[in-house]
């Protein structure tokens, strides 16, 4: 942060750690912290209640404790195969689908994307190709484009699992046009 010159950072969980959506993190440098001038009123982003319950190892309100104890989990993992070798494996998996989506002459959403997620254009609505994969418990997310799903590479899915994904789309494309 310091030699970016970033005095405040807001992450998220579900993102980059493929958790569950519902926590955020706030990052403060210490020339923010140390400045105590938080500006204005808010509730929930009251700076120096947090800081001061930071400090007794509090919450200000509940935690979503469960969330925090698959944060932890997944930080432990990542930590043990290590950071660059967990960010290479996102990247082979993002790469080996989206070669095979070309060569079956799918779109991409865009030419450069995150390896965390590939947006998956088709010639056709996806609705009932999405119920077809529910059924073979292959989940994908559609989107606010009839004729587009996204999937993720981070978590525990793996080049097989997007083969698999892959070659139910070709063989339900396959009972479709019949």
């Amino acid at each position: 942060m310091t030699e970016h010159c970033v005095d405040i950072a807001l992450i998220s969980s579900q993102k980059g750690l493929n958790l569950p959506p519902g926590l955020s993190y706030v990052i403060l440098s210490e020339k923010i912290v140390n400045n105590n001038n938080f500006g204005g009123e808010s509730y929930y982003l009251d700076w120096e209640n947090n800081l001061l319950n930071l400090q007794r190892g509090q919450t200000p309100f509940s935690p979503a404790t469960h969330l925090f104890m698959q944060a932890c989990e997944r930080l432990r993992r990542i930590k043990v195969v290590g950071v660059e070798r967990t960010i290479e494996a996102v990247r082979q998996k993002a790469v080996a689908f989206r070669d095979a989506c070309r060569a079956c002459g799918w779109s991409l959403s865009a030419d450069q994307m995150s390896n965390c997620l590939t947006g998956v254009y088709f010639p056709f609505p996806v609705r009932s190709l999405v119920e077809y994969l529910m059924k073979k418990r292959i989940y994908v997310m559609p989107c606010g484009r009839d004729n587009m799903i996204r999937v993720a590479h981070l978590g525990a899915s793996t080049i097989a699992d997007h083969e698999e994904l892959i070659e139910e789309i070709v063989k339900w494309q396959r009972t479709a046009s019949e």
